[in-house]
Formats: C-alpha cells, structure tokens, sequence
C-alpha cells in the first residue's frame, strides 16, 4: 500500500512575468501538490489575493476536464502509459488541439450508446421479472386486464383459496410460495379480498403486456442478448482507443 509521506505547505508569491517560468519548475520536479489558494483572511496570509489565472491555463484547464473523463471512459490508468513516449510542449500543444475534439467526440458517442443499452437491458430485465410469476397462465396477458365489470387479482397466497362465488381461478402451486390469478365479478370483489387476506395475500400488478408470457420472455431475452453483444463491441472499441492513445 502507499504510505503517507509528510509535506510542507508552500506559499509562493511572485509578479506575473515570473510566476509561468516557477510553476513550470515546480511541476517538472513532481514534487508539488498545488491547490486552489482561499482568501481565509488567516494571520499568516494578510495582503493577499489570488490572482488572475495565466494565459491560456482556462483553456488548458478544460481540455484536462475533457482528458480526464477520456481517462475514465477507457479506463486509462498510470500503469498504462508508455513513459518513454515524449514530446515538446509545442508539439503536445498541436496534438490536443488536433486530435482531443475528434477523441471526445468519438469516446462520448460510444459511451452515451452504452449508456442507453445498459438502461434498456435493465428495463428488459425488469419487465423479464415481472411476467416470470405469469408463466403457469396458459392464456394471453391482455385477457387479464381491462375489464369493466370484472376485477382481476392476482398474486402469491400461503395456500390455496376456496371461494363461493362464481370466477376463474388459476393456481400454480410453488416450492416456496403459491400463485394464484383470479378473475370474479366486481360486485363479489369483497369476499374475494376476504378470502384472499385469509391467504396473505401479497398482489402482484399484471404486466402491460399482449402474448403469451413464455413468449414475451423469450423476445426481451433475444433484445437484450442483443444489446449485451453490441455493449461488449462499445467495450471493444474503447480498448481499441486506449490502447491507442496510452
């Protein structure tokens, strides 16, 4: 593990023609931690103020905002970057000009894609879990919803339930709960619910769905094992860059 090493604070103050040609120092030892200096009004630091930033560190400043998300998108660690690949500040200057808009570009468009496709895999798991209890229903999902002079309940019960009153009954008994779907005339739905307390009765909402439920399974399992295919190619492809520009 790394182990904390002490440190000195530093408080460099200097007109503006020499404080470029100091900080550059600074940094080419890596021996300095620079923060952002805060008017606290301390004893120590009366008289003064942060200045102006230098020309051009605004924009060098955003361009490192932009490389760092690059970094975090491609997963560009320390250890991947080639120490003995240089350049002159000018020549650095030129490539980050040139080619940081197109690598943004390219990285933030693969990276909103994959964004997308792991928001609809998890909608499609989420609508895959919620039919899974209707799998022992042998009719379509739209025959248990919509009706005006009926009420359907559906849901897990402890055990099974008799009722009295005219109805179609499906139930699926379980290893660890039972399933039971319900179809009664709305004016008999409370002896229904009665019955169905008697049974910890726990509803489950019946999905907003048309087909069968195996069906319906089947065709959001195929969506998603297509979009995992195309998110581990968005995987691929930031490799690719990483690689490349590490």
């Amino acid at each position: 593990m790394l182990a904390p090493k002490q440190m000195s604070r530093l408080l460099i103050a200097a007109s503006r023609d020499q404080m470029a040609p100091v900080v550059a120092e600074l940094y080419r030892h890596h021996l300095f931690h620079i923060e952002e200096f805060v008017e606290s009004g301390a004893k120590a630091y009366e008289g003064f103020k942060i200045g102006t930033p230098l020309s051009g560190a605004t924009e060098a400043s955003v361009d490192l905002v932009k490389i760092r998300a690059i970094e975090n998108a491609t997963s560009i660690h320390g250890d991947d970057i080639d120490s003995a690949k240089t350049c002159i500040r000018t020549e650095l200057r030129s490539r980050i000009e040139r080619e940081l808009p197109v690598l943004e570009k390219e990285v933030g468009d693969l990276t909103i894609r994959r964004s997308q496709l792991d928001t609809r895999v998890k909608e499609n798991e989420q609508k895959i879990a919620e039919i899974t209890p209707f799998l022992p229903l042998t009719g379509d999902l739209d025959l248990y919803r919509g009706y005006t002079g009926f009420t359907v309940f559906a849901g897990y019960v402890a055990h099974e339930v008799k009722l009295s009153v005219p109805c179609e009954m499906s139930y699926s008994p379980g290893k660890d709960k039972n399933f039971i779907v319900i179809v009664a005339p709305s004016g008999e739905s409370s002896e229904v619910e009665r019955a169905l307390q008697e049974a910890a009765f726990h509803p489950v909402p019946v999905p907003k769905e048309t087909g069968y439920p195996q069906a319906r399974i089947d065709y959001y399992a195929a969506d998603i094992s297509t979009m995992k295919t195309e998110i581990a190619e968005i995987h691929w492809k930031l490799d690719d860059l990483r690689q490349k520009h590490s």
